[in-house]
């Protein structure tokens, strides 16, 4: 196993509940909707809760991820946002996009006027 090779103590798995839809500034942090009774599960990765055989036993995929590590010797953990979630209707790609889109100009902006007040500051000394 890679891991082992590595010389690694344990798994962190970044994101647990899937990353479905265009959201490049974010992540949700929430493994609690992994949980089919979660009124989002839908929205979150369900594949994850696949049915799959390890070890002689039908369980979700994502729980067989965690036994197989811990089978070999590794500690697990997830990442866990401490904000908590809002959620909404879904939105349609092409608006998702365009928030995107004005969020990078944002960004872009922020970078150039970062620069410039570098510039300035490099400029006095």
């Amino acid at each position: 196993m890679v891991l082992e090779q590595a010389g690694a103590q344990g798994v962190i798995w970044w994101e647990l509940e899937g990353h479905r839809y265009p959201q490049p500034l974010t992540w949700v942090g929430d493994p609690r909707v992994l949980d089919p009774k979660h009124p989002h599960f839908q929205t979150y990765a369900p594949e994850l809760n696949t049915p799959v055989v390890y070890k002689g036993q039908t369980i979700p995929v994502v729980d067989a991820c965690f036994r197989k590590w811990k089978d070999a010797g590794f500690k697990t953990g997830v990442t866990v946002r401490p904000q908590v979630m809002t959620y909404w209707p879904a939105v349609p790609l092409d608006q998702a996009k365009a928030g995107v889109e004005a969020a990078r100009r944002r960004v872009d902006t922020a970078k150039q006027k970062l620069a410039e007040a570098r510039e300035s500051v490099e400029e006095a000394f």
